[in-house]
């Protein structure tokens, strides 16, 4: 298979260690603010981090005070059930439930980042250090997007591309998360690498297609869809070719073996743990049942990713629609309707392969019943590199009707961000960010994104690029750096007015505002309360302090006292909420 760039190289040195260095401080530019002052952000990172601790815990702290009651299963109601640190090294526990709807490269990454940060004390842990792998996972993902782009266009373009991926809202957003996601686009990204690495050669070469399925087994074992996005773009570039020389250069069959080689250890432990009936009920119902429909209320309509694109993948959107068109017309010829299928695939053969990564991936997720934005995110590596593609074809280019309405919706997102970053303002938060910085950061923002838009609406692509890259750096220094910690401080603030009434010892209960963010920060000893539980819980443990969301509070024959109260913004719902502290009566 020819396999060549297809954009004619310019003369001169390339100096890929330059460009590198420039994509990492890009990286750190997005990636690091915020990130030590955000708290837990409810609910899936407070989960992932409060597993990891506790899988922390299980190989760190002295076996006298570990909780290491064995996991059972009820066999009534199916309920599983252990100790915190029951599960050990394979099966994240969550208190005293295991957590097991997603597999464990993440949480083991998590501990080893806590374990290396705090020198072994679980006890000197912190939100940040159970973020570093989604950080890491990000920049992994952009080198390994930069490296494809050089191999398949001119360096300009792998450059452009990468960092367009870098800097796109939902891996920004992403990255200063302590979930799966950005580890899975990592690994995935390198996959595809692998991938191309492994076809292009044209011949059956050992290396690749070893690194390539060894990768798609960590990647199944970080969050299960690495063998989704690769066996699709596999199958659909040849089909797409009408030649199968790269099926049989990649050796999938082969692949799939090293796979379950890669991935057997950690089932058959946690098989031991819970027992073959309960795990495989837990994978069928993160997989088919999931795809057959939706869960968790993550319901939407075919079409759903694409109406996310714009938002999700801003500022590269800019040229986001004009890259697409311009990739699929790239790698496929219109002509009339009885020209052969295999006379209108060109010789363009890096724009097939990223248009056969995308296209099946995309239709997938968009029929799958349950749906996410993250869901399509390991397609924003090929989605990158087309738009750079085209965002640096001309000089000054004439933009179509359909390029002018993605500048004109490129604006309307970002002047929204910026409204809502400003509207934090009028919020009643406890540590509001500050007014002037913010103020500032949206009004260069609003200048840039419109700056931006306007250079597209005219075709002027390089001036639009440098205001987009203006306006992501100040979305990302507003939004992380100022808005986030603020919005996100109320499980906080509870804490702190826990720890005025509690001397470490009582027993504390939660009804009504059952946030994970609480969960850790409490170091799972908080309990969390069906409404109908919550007076008989206080009943039962006469020393407990309980907290009660306002609304929901027990009737005034209950015996109870009010201690406190607080009000906050609740950030998983979008209001405020006021939580009051309940304790006995007859409590001291």
């Amino acid at each position: 298979m020819n396999a060549r760039p297809t954009v004619r190289r310019r003369p001169g040195p390339t100096r890929p260690l330059v460009e590198a260095a420039a994509l990492l401080l890009l990286c750190l530019a997005v990636y690091l603010p915020g990130l030590v002052s955000t708290p837990p952000i409810d609910r899936d990172e407070a989960r992932f981090a409060q597993a990891s601790r506790q899988m922390f815990e299980a190989l760190a702290l002295p076996a006298e005070v570990r909780h290491t009651r064995p996991i059972t299963v009820d066999p009534e109601t199916g309920d599983v059930r252990g100790g915190f640190h029951a599960g050990g090294w394979a099966v994240p526990m969550v208190q005293n439930i295991p957590r097991l709807n997603k597999p464990p490269v993440i949480y083991w990454l998590q501990t080893t980042s806590a374990w290396a940060l705090t020198l072994g004390e679980p006890l000197d842990d912190a939100i940040w250090m159970y973020r570093v792998p989604s950080v890491l996972g990000s920049i992994i993902a952009v080198f390994a997007t930069w490296r494809l782009g050089r191999m398949l266009f001119h360096p300009s373009v792998a450059w452009l591309g990468a960092a367009m991926l870098a800097v796109s809202a939902v891996v920004i957003f992403d990255a200063h998360q302590a979930r799966a996601d950005q580890v899975l686009l990592g690994v995935t990204t390198v996959s595809m690498w692998l991938l191309w690495k492994a076809i292009a050669r044209g011949r059956c070469s050992f290396g690749p297609w070893l690194l390539l399925w060894l990768a798609v087994g960590v990647g199944v074992l970080v969050k299960g869809l690495s063998p989704v996005v690769v066996l699709l773009t596999l199958v659909a570039f040849c089909a797409l070719r009408g030649d199968w020389r790269a099926w049989r250069s990649a050796k999938p069959l082969l692949g799939i073996l090293i796979v379950a080689a890669v991935v057997a250890p950690w089932a058959l432990a946690v098989i031991r743990h819970v027992g073959f009936e309960t795990y495989t009920a837990i994978l069928f119902d993160e997989t088919v049942r999931r795809g057959q429909q939706a869960k968790e209320g993550h319901a939407g309509p075919p079409g759903y990713h694409v109406s996310f694109l714009i938002a999700a993948f801003w500022p590269g959107s800019l040229f986001v629609a004009a890259g697409l068109w311009r990739g699929f017309r790239s790698a496929i010829r219109f002509g009339p309707s009885g020209a052969r299928w295999s006379g209108r695939v060109t010789q363009r053969h890096g724009e097939l392969f990223l248009i056969a990564w995308i296209l099946p991936t995309w239709l997938f997720f968009e029929v799958y019943s349950t749906k996410l934005p993250h869901y399509v995110l390991p397609t924003y590596p090929a989605i990158a590199l087309l738009t750079a593609r085209a965002a640096l074809s001309a000089r000054r280019w004439v933009p179509t009707l359909v390029a002018r309405a993605n500048a004109v919706l490129f604006a309307i997102v970002g002047l929204a961000v910026a409204g809502g970053a400003a509207y934090t303002l009028t919020l009643d938060l406890s540590s509001p960010p500050s007014a002037v910085l913010l103020v500032t950061l949206a009004v260069v923002l609003v200048l840039a994104t419109l700056a931006a838009g306007w250079r597209a609406w005219l075709g002027d692509t390089r001036r639009a690029l440098v205001a987009s890259g203006i306006a992501v750096l100040s979305l990302a220094w507003a939004a992380h750096g100022l808005v986030l910690p603020a919005m996100t401080g109320f499980s906080p603030r509870l804490l702190a007015e826990i720890q005025t009434l509690d001397d470490g010892t009582r027993p504390l209960g939660c009804a009504g505002y059952h946030e994970d963010s609480l969960i850790f920060l409490t170091r799972g000893r908080i309990q969390r309360l069906p409404h109908l539980e919550a007076s008989g819980w206080l009943r039962d443990h006469p020393e407990g302090l309980l907290l009660f969301r306002v609304g929901d509070r027990p009737e005034d024959e209950d015996p109870f006292r009010v201690v406190g109260a607080l009000t906050g913004y609740h950030f998983a719902n979008g209001r405020m909420t006021t939580v009051e502290f309940l304790e006995h009566s007859d409590a001291d």
